[in-house]
């Protein structure tokens, strides 16, 4: 007598693929972990005097728009200009009602120091009297959760970078401050420019961003600014035929959004969480995207990032949550990452969902079964 065990047996290869698609299938097991995950860059969030230190009437409703994302940011970047001044007081405000909301709700959070976290009370030509003091109070307050892995101990929290998922993510200094006295110059120096290098060099991420205060394109310039064209020329040339060159550049200091495309890599410079808008002091208002494809706009706004495989999508909005920006791109970097590529499939993927239940019971298991 054959028991009906043996008669519905199916080989236990068999069996392992129909569990393992039905977990795909079912969401339950990703096809790579780790994938799939987002981040969110915002920057200039100072008033416009001395007892107008932070924007919170705007920044509050972008934090509330944060920690209503489903599913959560892997990280949240700040972009430095917090308040209109440094010093530890005025920052203490700042990660009170910024910092530590996120790190209540687990979200992890750095911080890309501004040139307003090194000024005084007074203004020029006393803004820098205290720079390199105003440095360390700042160094004495953010960034402490991160493995400082920079380019020397004297850039513990201003320059270090971190892994997530795929991504790779490069904090630099572009304000560094050398003493008290002395105005920093606007701009990555060299030090950090070779660290960066080789941080791309060797990189085996899908995707490499950079975040920093001063950005290298602006709406008024069809060039790179003369302080940030080294740098732009590190994180774009610094890959090779196996590595990434930086995939964005993410800046802040100009109080307007603006996305441009050179060389391969974006720049997102989403510049006013709450900073006045318009231009600095002398500035020209002319503003305008300075190539057809360029997108300017003259209001507050955070950036949220996507990456979902090989894909990124960036999506701008204001602080009431209206989409300013959205644009999507295959991103060619990274192409040696072994645990990637463009045809593999990544969870969720509904194309191959649907291809594995168009497909199922797989022939294997329809033989198996028809000679029960």
């Amino acid at each position: 007598m054959t028991s009906i065990r043996s008669r519905c047996a199916i080989p236990a290869f068999l069996l392992g693929t129909f569990l393992l698609v039905f977990a795909v299938i079912g969401g339950v097991i990703p096809a790579h972990a780790d994938q799939s995950q987002s981040f969110v860059w915002v920057a200039d969030t100072r008033g416009d005097a001395n007892n107008d230190l932070t924007n919170w009437t705007v920044l509050t409703p972008i934090v509330d728009s944060i920690l209503a994302l489903t599913p959560a940011p892997k990280v949240v970047i700040f972009g430095g200009d917090a308040a209109y001044r440094g010093g530890t007081a005025n920052l203490n405000d700042f990660k009170a009602l910024f910092t530590n909301r996120l790190d209540a709700a687990g979200i992890p959070s750095a911080y890309a120091v501004g040139n307003h976290e090194l000024y005084t009370m007074n203004h020029a030509p006393h803004l820098d009297d205290q720079a390199l003091s105003r440095q360390i109070e700042f160094q004495g307050l953010f960034n402490g959760s991160w493995t400082q892995n920079g380019p020397g101990a004297s850039y513990n929290k201003l320059a270090f970078s971190f892994n997530f998922g795929n991504s790779q993510f490069i904090i630099a200094d572009s304000y560094l401050a050398i003493a008290d006295g002395t105005a920093p110059v606007y701009g990555i120096d060299a030090t950090q420019q070779t660290w960066m290098q080789g941080l791309l060099a060797n990189s085996k991420a899908a995707h490499s961003f950079v975040f920093t205060h001063i950005p290298a394109y602006s709406p008024t310039d069809p060039t790179a600014n003369e302080n940030m064209k080294n740098t732009w020329q590190t994180i774009t040339t610094s890959g090779t035929a196996t590595n990434t060159n930086a995939s964005i550049l993410f800046a802040g200091h100009e109080h307007l959004y603006y996305r441009t495309l050179h060389d391969g890599t974006y720049e997102v410079l989403a510049g006013s969480g709450g900073a006045p808008l318009g231009c600095e002091s002398g500035e020209s208002c002319d503003l305008h995207p300075v190539y057809p494809s360029d997108v300017y706009a003259l209001k507050y706004n955070y950036a949220v990032t996507t990456v979902n495989g090989r894909e990124i999508k960036v999506s701008v909005f204001d602080q009431a949550n209206s989409s300013i920006d959205i644009f999507n791109f295959f991103d060619n970097s990274g192409v040696s990452n072994t645990t990637i590529n463009n045809t593999i499939a990544i969870n969720p993927d509904p194309a191959r969902i649907i291809s594995l239940q168009a497909s199922w019971p797989p022939a294997t298991i329809r033989s198996a079964t028809a000679q029960t």
